[in-house]
């Protein structure tokens, strides 16, 4: 039978606190390079494209999700999702800006931004931190089916990747005009 701890032997916070022996390493002693998270940017590729989350706007991974057609709609816009109360759409960049739009099997919804601004992009894998403090733009754009030059704030050749840093809220409200077929 395990006897009740009472506050009569607990130990007393500066016992907790100094419990552990000193040669024990813990976390707080590793030399771990810091990473200044505000300059932490994260992207979502398809192929040889990548898309980067702008700077500051949240976005979050969604696995169980549901997505509810909406009929009348081009093919891009998969639907609309429940986020929190939010009607989210739902869009497939892939068949948006002709890429091989053969059948995907998409294990993850990207929501980028929050409220009523929020948008969803289906991907296939989680999206991944990029090391933009030493990356110099380049004149190249890549072909896209739809035009997005007008949003696109720069554009960044790595490693036979052409990551695009663009305005994702100006660019999905001009495409919200196109959405009815």
């Amino acid at each position: 039978m395990n006897p009740v701890k009472t506050s009569d032997n607990w130990m007393s916070p500066e016992e907790a606190l100094t419990r552990f022996d000193s040669e024990e390493m813990s976390l707080l002693d590793l030399n771990l390079p810091s990473v200044d998270e505000s300059k932490v940017r994260y992207g979502f590729r398809f192929g040889n494209i990548g898309f980067m989350i702008a700077e500051g706007v949240l976005s979050e991974i969604i696995n169980d999700y549901q997505i509810f057609p909406m009929p009348n709609c081009s093919s891009w816009l998969s639907g609309l999702t429940n986020v929190r109360g939010n009607l989210v759409p739902v869009y497939d960049l892939r068949k948006l800006f002709g890429f091989n739009v053969e059948e995907r099997q998409y294990n993850h919804l990207l929501v980028i931004d929050q409220g009523s601004d929020s948008i969803a992009v289906l991907i296939e894998t989680l999206p991944q931190p990029l090391d933009v403090i030493n990356w110099k733009p380049s004149s190249h754009r890549p072909e896209l089916s739809v035009s997005m030059a007008e949003y696109i704030n720069a554009t960044y050749l790595i490693d036979a990747v052409a990551w695009i840093d663009f305005d994702h809220s100006g660019f999905f409200k001009s495409i919200r005009e196109k959405i009815a077929v």
